[in-house]
């Protein structure tokens, strides 16, 4: 009897804790994962997918500002599954919402309002939360429309934002019934508009900068404070560091995510400063007061507006990158695989899957909270002799700068292992001499006012 209730004892005790590993986890829905995914938008309880096939780089734009492909589009949108899906029961079945047969690029909503551009056949509208679909692009020509928003407009109720392939930017103040180009966004050399965020009459787009075709051009960022109407370059930091991938817009914070980091602005776009050097940031929302990233280690997680990030990954298993995410009232939902607005084919679906995860779970940030070191600490490097490359481990007691420096024995600076800011928590980084004679090499650390350094031995 006593060994009956032991062995129940612990059955209840492995159910437990399997049930609590199961609890935080992220899980894959069961959409296809043959169909190339362009857009995400989560509306209420609705998750919406724009879909098409992995299409190829444009040539040129052609003689009326319509791009000109090497392959016809609608060929391939016809053998992917080109179109919207919409699942409104968590991920658990797909079914179309309208749009066949054509790449959907961008959404936007307002309300039960949705507005899709498209690769081949336009801008869309639909009046009943995408059950139906009416064409929505009288004013806009040709124009091929990359990236959308909806922001509040200067006369009450709310604007649609459309940045467009070569054409510059437009706004409608009807739900896209009707729409207007804004001539003074951008030259002619920098009217690729691949991402825009609004947060309140301010407004960033962010461009590709340079001549067609688009995989010589160079990115920027541009900033507008009265609902579109005149804009000015926000990006002078930046420089040609890295083409921006993603921008939020909160009410006290502007995070302009890059392939080589996350820079934060906290006076409306003004000044910049970078807050991780480490993550290419593919795409930022809030949720619960909370901000979520996809990157290409992940899901992270800000509790902070984004001045410090946790990982928030469990149960995506061997899906690193995370190129979309969205977020209802309830659950977050994340389309895995690359998705660059950028470089070298702007116009590429990924698909390495569908994941949901309720938000509750997020709000507590991860399942195991970060136990801060009380100091700065360098590690010795390991291995050490070692040949030719080597692991050298630090912990950072506080968000911050961080410089990490290897000189040789006559005090030259030989590498930069690491310049930019850093969270608090423990990190790695890997110093590979294949290009340096044997000796002896000196390693420092420089962070927040306090400096340490370690000597470490190459031999060949």
């Amino acid at each position: 009897m006593k060994s009956n209730a032991v062995f129940l004892l612990a059955v209840f005790f492995m159910v437990t804790l399997a049930a609590r590993e199961a609890v935080g986890q992220w899980t894959e829905t069961s959409f296809s994962d043959s169909i190339g995914i362009h857009a995400l938008l989560t509306n209420g309880e609705r998750i919406f997918l724009g879909c098409g096939g992995p299409l190829p780089v444009p040539a040129a734009p052609g003689p009326t500002g319509r791009l000109v492909f090497r392959t016809a589009p609608q060929e391939i949108e016809q053998e992917f599954g080109a179109g919207a899906y919409v699942s409104t029961d968590s991920g658990a079945t797909w079914s179309s919402s309208g749009l066949e047969d054509t790449t959907v690029l961008a959404f936007a909503a307002i309300g039960n309002e949705l507005i899709a551009s498209t690769l081949s056949a336009g801008v869309f509208r639909s009046t009943n939360n995408g059950v139906s679909w009416i064409p929505a692009d009288s004013g806009l020509g040709s124009a091929l429309v990359l990236s959308l928003a909806a922001g509040p407009s200067r006369v009450g109720g709310m604007n649609i934002y459309a940045g467009t392939f070569g054409e510059g930017f437009y706004i409608s103040s009807d739900s896209g019934s009707t729409w207007t180009q804004v001539s003074n966004l951008l030259d002619s050399s920098s009217s690729i508009v691949t991402f825009l965020a609004a947060s309140g009459p301010t407004l960033f787009a962010s461009t590709w900068r340079g001549s067609l075709p688009v995989y010589d051009a160079k990115n920027g960022l541009y900033k507008s404070t009265d609902y579109g109407i005149t804009w000015n370059v926000a990006d002078t930091l930046f420089g040609n560091l890295s083409h921006i991938q993603c921008i939020f817009a909160g009410a006290n914070e502007v995070l302009a995510g890059m392939s080589s980091g996350l820079y934060m602005s906290q006076d409306n776009g003004n000044t910049w400063t970078d807050v991780d050097s480490t993550n290419a940031f593919i795409s930022i929302v809030s949720t619960g007061g909370y901000l979520l990233a996809g990157t290409d280690h992940g899901v992270y997680f800000s509790s902070d507006n984004g001045a410090v990030w946790s990982p928030a990954d469990s149960g995506l298993g061997d899906t690193t990158t995370m190129g979309m995410l969205g977020a209802t009232s309830t659950e977050v939902a994340a389309v895995g695989g690359a998705y660059y607005r950028g470089l070298p084919n702007p116009f590429a679906g990924v698909n390495a899957g569908v994941w949901l995860r309720p938000a509750s779970q997020l709000t507590a940030v991860e399942e195991n909270p970060r136990v801060f070191p009380s100091r700065l600490s360098l590690s010795q490097n390991y291995p050490n002799p070692f040949n030719p490359s080597t692991t050298i481990n630090y912990q950072l007691p506080v968000t911050g700068a961080v410089d990490l420096v290897v000189y040789d024995i006559l005090g030259r600076k030989v590498a930069t292992l690491v310049s930019g800011r850093q969270a608090a928590g423990e990190h790695s980084v890997t110093f590979d001499a294949a290009g340096f004679p044997s000796g002896v090499y000196l390693y420092t650390i420089h962070a927040e006012g306090y400096s340490e350094v370690r000597k470490m031995v190459l031999v060949k």
